[in-house]
Order: structure tokens, then C-alpha cells, then sequence
């Protein structure tokens, strides 16, 4: 029992001096120095009118900032936008370090945004620089831009403290459909080649605390249709509201308008939940995608007279908001049907269920998918709250 007690003693304090001494050699697992670091916010990409890869590159000014404040002047911004062009974008990354005392570091990069040229021409070089980036984030959102992407610079924030935050709200709020540089190098690394960026576009807008002045504003605008690679139409906003209902990503607070089936004013669901499940079944050598819906919602308000109070009226009013979604769900699929591209990448879901019949279509596989594939929308709705009035609107006052 004694040397027990003692063995156990010996690990005890053998444990305690190697946390000790661990404790003291402590420092810097790194041999870089955060004052030797530029830390990049953003990434704008685009070509010039003389075909040449234009990089834009957001960083923080830390000299420009103090803890516990947006900025150490409220007339100068916490961060700068430096611009290069070049034969690629390595050739404009390595132009853009020359001309900087600090290593660019990619760790902090919060938005990539493509211009219109740029995706216009092709997404392989791009795709193909950022994946040999080991320490870029991949979950980091892209954005389309029609126009030029660096204008996006000229953008003043005003809730936020750097532009690079505004567009990453967009898709982490679900104001866009979100998609990562994660999506689109598998996109490109499996082969599907095709999907969809969400689109950016300017707006001038009345700054009413800034004396009135017109100031720049970014605004989200549809999504950019990719098929193989390259940037060929585009969704409206409202067909992007069918591609969040498609890909299972419509946020809960959304807001659906639906008309009334007695007199056809608007009448305004807020979305409780929202969920799809897409499955494929094959018919012979022909397929049927089966896409069902099931959402919840509660009254947000009406302009109908519409009689709330009748079960048949809750009935017709869930009715009529599964058409309103089926109708978006449709309009979306009905553009991605008309640029045949495989928009949703339904052609891995056909690869690994029935993988003979995608060899089979050997020649032009996504062409011969649309050709042979039927979509059925099912949709079931329900409301489940109208709020404390029965009354679609307040009962007028006799004179």
C-alpha cells in the first residue's frame, strides 16, 4: 500500500514539473509577428477592357484603429483597397506584395467578389489560384458583380464597420443564396462544372445624415447562372427566392405575398418554417425529380377581406400560398431549363443512384438530363397563427 501511494506520488509531482516547465518555455507558435501581417478583408477579381486579370485586394489598417472603436478618426476609414493588374492573378498578387511593407495574410478574408467580365470569360484561373491558398478560408462567401468589381470599394459602410461586412451579412441573413469558395472548388473538382453565384449590383442612394449627399450603395441582384464554367444568364430576384426553396435554404423569417382568393389583394405570410427534400426516381430511361415542400407560416398582415375566421378561408389561404411558392419554385427552374445547366447539380445526385444510365449518356450527359428529366413540385402549407384579430382588416365605423 505504501508503494502504491508513493508510485502514484511520483506521477503527481513528475506532472506538475512538466506543466511547469512547459508553462515557461511558452511563446509565439509562430516566427512571423502580427506587425509583419497585412490582413485581407476582401478580394475583388475582373478583367480590363485590354484583357488583363485586374486584382483587388481590401485590407486592414490596424495604425487606424483603436480598441473598442470603429476607427481613431471618424475621417479616415480602418482599411485601403490596392489594385494591380497583371497576365494572371499571381502575376497581380505578386505586383500588390511588392508594393507592401507586411506579408499578405488570407486567414481574416470575410468576401470574394467576380465582376462581369471576368466570369463572363471563365472561372478555371480563379478557381485555380485561390485552391494553392493554404490558409484561405473556404467557407468565405462570392458574390457576382454586374459591372466592375472593384467598384465595390467606392461603397461607404454605414451600419458596419467595413464593406467586406455588408456583403457578408447578405448571405449569412440568407438576403442571397449563399455560396462558398467551398461549393464552388467542389463544383469544379467533381466535374459538375455548373451552379450559380449571387449576383451584386450599384445603387445610388440618399444618405440623409450625410447632409443629403448621393453615396454608392450595394444591393443584392438575382444570381449569375454558371454552366461549365463560365457565367451565362442570369436568375432574377424573384427566381432566387425559388432557388432558396429548391436548395432547402429559405430562412424562416422570410416573407411570402400571396393574393387573396376572394378579391385578389396581397395578403403577407411570414415564414415559421421552411423545409425540401429533393429525390429522383428513374421511368424507364427517363427521370422524375420529386420535389417536396412543406412550410408553416402566421399571418403578418392583409389588405383582403378575406373572412379569418372561417376554417374554409384558412383553407383557400393555405392553398393559395403553396401555388404562390410552387409558382417561384417553377419560374426558377424554368430558367435554369432554358440555359440547360445543371444549375442545382442534380446531375450528382443522378451519378451516384443511377450510375449506368449517366455513362450511357456519355456524349453530352447535362444536355441529355434536361432533355430526359421531368420535375413534380408538391407543396403543403399551413398557417398556423392569423394573430389576435379574426378580422383580415379592422371592421369599418359606421358614420
Amino acid at each position: 500500500m505504501v508503494f502504491r501511494l508513493s508510485r502514484t506520488l511520483t506521477r503527481c509531482l513528475f506532472g506538475i514539473w512538466t506543466a511547469s516547465v512547459l508553462i515557461l518555455v511558452t511563446g509565439c507558435w509562430s516566427k512571423e509577428e502580427l506587425n509583419d501581417r497585412s490582413f485581407v478583408t476582401a478580394v475583388m477579381v475582373d478583367i480590363t477592357e485590354d484583357k488583363k486579370t485586374e486584382l483587388s485586394i481590401g485590407f486592414v489598417l490596424p495604425n487606424r484603429m483603436q480598441p473598442g472603436q470603429a476607427s481613431s478618426s471618424p475621417t479616415k476609414q480602418p482599411y485601403t483597397v490596392i489594385t494591380q493588374t497583371g497576365g494572371n492573378l499571381a502575376e497581380a498578387y505578386q505586383l500588390i506584395q511588392r508594393g507592401l511593407s507586411r506579408r499578405i495574410t488570407w486567414g481574416s478574408i470575410r468576401v470574394i467578389v467576380i465582376g462581369e467580365r471576368y466570369a463572363k470569360a471563365g472561372l478555371e484561373p480563379f478557381l485555380d489560384f485561390f485552391m494553392r491558398i493554404p490558409d484561405i478560408r473556404l467557407r468565405t462567401p462570392v458574390f457576382f458583380y454586374n459591372g466592375k468589381a472593384k467598384e465595390i470599394s467606392a461603397i461607404k459602410p454605414v451600419f458596419e464597420q467595413f464593406p467586406s461586412e455588408i456583403l457578408r451579412e447578405f448571405a449569412h441573413l440568407n438576403l442571397a443564396p449563399e455560396v462558398t469558395l467551398k461549393d464552388m472548388l467542389y463544383t469544379y473538382w467533381s466535374g459538375i462544372g455548373d451552379g450559380f453565384i449571387p449576383g451584386l449590383k450599384y445603387k445610388a442612394n440618399v444618405n440623409l445624415t450625410e447632409g443629403g449627399k448621393q453615396e454608392p450603395r450595394i444591393v443584392t441582384d438575382g444570381a449569375s447562372i454558371v454552366k461549365r464554367g463560365r457565367a451565362v444568364g442570369k436568375f432574377s430576384d424573384t427566381d432566387t427566392v425559388g432557388i432558396l426553396w429548391i436548395m432547402n435554404k429559405l430562412d424562416s423569417n422570410s416573407v411570402q405575398t400571396v393574393l387573396s382568393p376572394t378579391d385578389d389583394k396581397p395578403i403577407n405570410v411570414r415564414m415559421l418554417r421552411a423545409k425540401t427534400k429533393v429525390t429522383v426516381s428513374k421511368v424507364r430511361q427517363n427521370l422524375m425529380f420529386h420535389l417536396k415542400i412543406e412550410s408553416s407560416g402566421e399571418l403578418l398582415s392583409s389588405d383582403s377581406d378575406l373572412n379569418l375566421a372561417s376554417p374554409a378561408a384558412i383553407v383557400q389561404l393555405e392553398s393559395a400560398l403553396s401555388k404562390a411558392i410552387k409558382s417561384q419554385v417553377q419560374n426558377a427552374l424554368n430558367v435554369a431549363r432554358k440555359h440547360h445547366a445543371d444549375t442545382f447539380q442534380w446531375s450528382d445526385m443522378v451519378r451516384k443512384k443511377y450510375p449506368d444510365l449517366w455513362d450511357s449518356w456519355k456524349n453530352d450527359p447535362k444536355e441529355t438530363l434536361w432533355n430526359r428529366a421531368k420535375v413534380s413540385i408538391s407543396v403543403d402549407s399551413e398557417i398556423v397563427r392569423i394573430g389576435a384579430s379574426r378580422f383580415s382588416k379592422p371592421p369599418r365605423r359606421k358614420e
